[in-house]
């Protein structure tokens, strides 16, 4: 027997160092979003205003140290 199963997307992202040097993070994370196929374009219009409110240039990656915990408290608040 056969079920169709939907169609879902990941997007997966890391945080921290897991390297032995001095600069290391003392935690490693990682996170992963799953969504719908139906409903991807809802979460890339989400992300495309939050690199508008903080100005990220297209190509550019969003990274929270150099873009969000820069950012007045409003900003940062309105997309977390």
């Amino acid at each position: 027997m056969y079920f169709e199963r939907p169609l879902v997307r990941a997007y997966v992202d890391e945080t921290g160092d897991r390297g032995l040097s001095p600069r290391s993070s003392r935690y490693f994370g990682m996170v992963a979003v799953v969504v719908a196929d139906e409903d991807d374009a809802v979460l890339r219009r989400a992300i495309a205003q939050c690199r508008r409110q903080l100005s990220v240039p297209a190509g550019k990656p969003l990274h929270w140290t150099e873009h969000v915990r820069r950012t007045s408290t409003a900003v940062s608040k309105s997309i977390t």
